[in-house]
């Protein structure tokens, strides 16, 4: 889901990524177009095929929101990270909650053990929503200056 979160972007803005981030294969040229695409869509189809056939339905209905959530967040015509409130909402959203509810609930069931919602679980789950809010609140600072030009 990462390559699909925060990659989508590489294939499509390759020249703000030349400021911002240029040590990356495709802002540094060592990766197509053609070829970053067929990785972004494989691993997004790989994916949400391993958490389907691996971790039955409740895991791949938390998967596929966050998987949607990460596609709307980069790709066009959406590209909700134009927006600050909406980015920084996906970004808690999938990195906050989803992923540590789903991690939580995937060991709980490897364990044969019921799911089983408690204060200090609800204390990480928030404390974490909390930190990612402000993760993707800052994230982008560095990027200013490929942002102006």
């Amino acid at each position: 889901m990462h390559v699909n979160f925060f990659e989508l972007t590489f294939p499509i803005f390759c020249c703000i990524c030349r400021v911002n981030k240029p040590y990356l294969p495709r802002a540094a040229g060592d990766l197509s177009v053609k070829s970053a695409w067929f990785l972004v869509i494989f691993f997004a189809v790989t994916g949400l095929l391993t958490v389907g056939l691996n971790f039955g339905p409740f895991i791949t209905s938390l998967y596929t929101p966050g998987l949607f959530l990460g596609t709307i967040y980069s790709d066009p015509p959406f590209r909700m990270k134009r927006f600050p409130v909406a980015a920084f909402l996906i970004i808690a959203t999938v990195q906050g909650f989803l992923l540590n509810f789903a991690v939580y609930y995937a060991t709980r069931a490897a364990l044969g053990l019921a799911f089983e919602w408690s204060a200090p679980v609800a204390f990480i789950a928030t404390f974490v929503t909390l930190f990612a809010l402000v993760i993707a609140i800052t994230k982008d600072l560095p990027d200013v200056e490929g942002d102006r030009k």
